[in-house]
């Protein structure tokens, strides 16, 4: 406090001020970007899960038929959204129908059971999981695993 003994109360009082506007600042810049942060994450889950309910519409017939080589091709076509990184088609018993990977080395391991349904943020990933429905039953579920771009 000797640093602040032959300074004057006109600089003192401007010293902090400005250090409580800088404080204030910084929490206000940390506010704004931990609020884009989850809109960024929210809109990334909902534009994904538009996706999830796409591809799982399409796998009713694979799943009816029980063929999981059309239900593999359904998720394969997946590979046009560099976000997917992996997808799996379960059955009513929880047992594993079909999958994607778009890359066999990744170290994505989806689960082995479908959860309920909803969003998981895990890892800094995003994990999908929607009911199939077909005739407004639920049929099977879709989880999916995206990255965020």
């Amino acid at each position: 406090m000797s640093f602040l003994k032959n300074v004057s109360i006109h600089d003192k009082l401007n010293r902090i001020i400005m250090l409580t506007t800088g404080i204030a600042l910084l929490f206000a810049a940390l506010s704004f970007c931990l609020f884009d942060l989850l809109a960024y994450r929210n809109s990334e889950a909902r534009e994904l899960g538009s996706v999830a309910e796409i591809i799982g519409a399409h796998s009713t017939a694979s799943l009816r038929f029980q063929d999981p080589i059309s239900g593999q091709e359904t998720l394969g076509t997946l590979n046009v959204d560099p976000r997917v990184i992996a997808a799996r088609l379960y059955t009513q018993e929880g047992k594993v129908f079909a999958s994607y990977h778009r890359d066999r080395k990744s170290r994505i391991v989806l689960p082995a059971q479908p959860r309920s349904e909803g969003n998981y943020f895990e890892q800094g990933q995003i994990l999908i999981f929607r009911p199939i429905l077909l005739d407004g039953k639920k049929v099977r579920w879709g989880p999916f695993s995206f990255t965020p771009t």
